[in-house]
């Protein structure tokens, strides 16, 4: 307590003391003061600098694998350029040292999360391994497999107030890992009409040159296990199968979703796709019913409208249908593929000379090259009878090579004998669709476009 003499003042003896605690006292506030402008300037120089290295190990990811005579490959120097430019552009000027290296990072399935390094800094190319032999599990480190970019920067933010105590700069660092795995699905709009197609009705479903056959969405009639011919069936889109199937019009309905169809008669897909989707039987009313009437294939015409001419391209689902014909539930999703409709059926009456009177008499051909016979018409078949609809379904078959797949010899044999109601036909030179995702997810044989920053 201060002390006060008889007339009011201050003890003079006491004005000493207190003049050291406030001097002292000034000095921690400055110092505090001091540090807190320094360290939250230094800060926004880590925000900064975060920032960069996050552009750059994305930028350095997206170019990790590279192709070159038909093979991926790795040129972790051409990932390091690429990873550089991008951080000098957002680093605005900062002297600041910057690595980057290519390694594997691993999840922690088999260990904690970690970046290992699988680079010593000198070879120009890297050979990556099989990406088809690597499982669902590629993450674990024992795989071997390159699928990162770490980049690590260092920047001296100068200091303002702490110089008055001998430190003149303090050192910044940031770190980031990024990574680049398969996509494991498809983004909204990849896909666009909610149909599924089996994997086991597809010719040379791991090679490049597939053979759709025809697409059918339909029960074949035969035993589980004989698709002789293609089979398939509708989606309500679920990923997960969050939603069961069903042909309503309630929110995932198959009815509910082609309601949204667009004019050009395909479906904006509302959700990512992968995993799995809940399916339905092929002989869906609605389906055949809204598809068709916006399509107006020559079973949905009527009155004076004219019927299609043009084949429909649609990019629809890849499912494995384990083993059965009459696929439905929750079936897994393997791929995808890009497919020319050439005809739409709906139900032929039980005459047998009236059974073919869905078959176009006019309808271009999609394909390019060799396989081009140009449109089928009449005027190509002067041979024949096209009022007949048997002969007419004949030629058609023959012109645009629709074949079945015999299950027992796996021979292609031409779809004479294979013209049924409610069914939907493709030429047989369908394209698999690469998947241009996000990473994270399983393995379909494709790296996603898009890396994302693990660390």
């Amino acid at each position: 307590m201060i002390k006060r003499n008889i007339n009011g003042t201050i003890d003079n003896s006491q004005r000493g003391a207190t003049i050291i605690i406030v001097a002292f006292a000034m000095v921690v506030l400055i110092s505090i003061g001091a540090l807190a402008v320094d360290l939250g300037f230094a800060y926004f120089q880590r925000t900064n600098l975060q920032k960069a290295v996050d552009s750059s190990a994305l930028a350095g990811a997206s170019v990790l694998y590279q192709e070159e005579n038909g093979e991926l490959i790795i040129k972790p120097f051409s990932v390091r350029e690429e990873a550089v430019s991008y951080f000098d552009k957002n680093v605005h000027g900062l002297n600041a040292d910057v690595t980057v290296d290519v390694g594997h990072w691993s999840f922690g399935i088999m260990s904690e999360k970690k970046f290992e390094s699988m680079w010593d800094g000198y070879a120009e190319e890297i050979t990556p391994v099989d990406l088809y032999e690597v499982g669902d599990d590629w993450d674990n480190p024992n795989s071997g497999h390159i699928n990162s970019v770490q980049v690590e920067a260092s920047v001296q933010s100068p200091t303002f107030f702490s110089r008055i105590f001998g430190k003149e700069n303090l050192v910044v660092r940031s770190k980031a890992v990024a990574y680049l795995g398969f996509p494991g699905g498809f983004q909204p709009g990849e896909i666009d009409m909610p149909i599924v197609i089996c994997k086991e009705s597809i010719a040379g479903w791991g090679d490049d040159d597939l053979s759709c056959g025809i697409a059918r969405l339909i029960h074949s009639g035969q035993a589980s296990g004989n698709l002789d011919f293609n089979s398939g069936a509708w989606t309500n889109y679920s990923s997960g199968c969050e939603l069961s199937f069903s042909a309503g019009n309630n929110p995932g309905g198959l009815q509910y979703i082609l309601s949204d169809m667009t004019g050009e008669c395909k479906v904006p897909n509302p959700t990512a796709i992968s995993g799995s989707v809940s399916t339905g039987g092929g002989q869906t009313n609605v389906g055949f019913s809204e598809v068709g009437d916006c399509l107006k294939f020559p079973a949905f015409v009527s009155g004076n409208e004219d019927p299609r001419t043009e084949p429909w391209n649609i990019t629809i689902l890849v499912v494995d249908c384990e083993g059965s014909n009459n696929p439905s539930g929750c079936l897994s999703v393997v791929g995808a593929v890009n497919i020319d409709i050439v005809l739409i059926t709906d139900t032929f009456p039980s005459a047998e000379g009236q059974k073919y009177q869905d078959v176009p008499y006019e309808m271009q051909d999609p394909r390019k090259g060799d396989d081009n016979k140009g449109p089928f018409k009449q005027e190509a078949y002067s041979d024949i009878d096209f009022n007949d609809g048997r002969e007419r379904w004949k030629a058609f078959v023959d012109h645009f090579d629709l074949k079945v797949i015999n299950q027992s010899t796996g021979e292609k044999v031409p779809a004479h004998d294979n013209y049924y109601q409610k069914t939907i036909y493709a030429v047989p030179s369908c394209t698999k669709v690469e998947k241009k995702g996000i990473s994270g997810g399983p393995n379909f044989g494709t790296l996603a476009e898009v890396p994302v920053i693990v660390n």
